[in-house]
């Protein structure tokens, strides 16, 4: 179970991690024009699952907090194109900022507040 568990965290991580760099907004320190451009691609994302040895698709949950459950909701629903069956699971946002300090669940949405 733990490896299957790594497999598709490492995956995950892989297939996210340029398009999870490119969420500050200008002005930030850390923030840096995008050197690669991230289109929407099913088809090769769902090249990048098999090639991880997942092209037959898995399930995850999805944390987040009430303000970004439709977004969550819609993410869900990409993912579903290309295999991924995620669970949305809407919590109380200071309960989902426990849990991800804590390096609990398997995948979170998180924002910068709603004001």
């Amino acid at each position: 179970m733990q490896e299957k568990f790594t497999k598709r965290r490492t995956a995950l991580k892989a297939a996210l991690a340029v398009a999870g760099m490119l969420t500050l907004p200008a002005g930030f320190v850390q923030a840096q024009e995008p050197t690669i451009k991230v289109g929407y691609d099913p088809e090769k994302a769902k090249s990048l699952l098999a090639a991880a040895g997942l092209g037959g698709g898995f399930e995850i949950s999805l944390d987040t907090a009430a303000p970004t459950k439709e977004l969550c909701e819609a993410i869900a629903g990409q993912w579903k194109q290309i295999g991924v069956t995620a669970k949305v699971n809407v919590m109380e946002a200071g309960v989902l900022s426990q849990k991800v300090t804590a390096g609990e669940g398997e995948a979170y949405f998180s924002s910068w507040g709603d004001s």
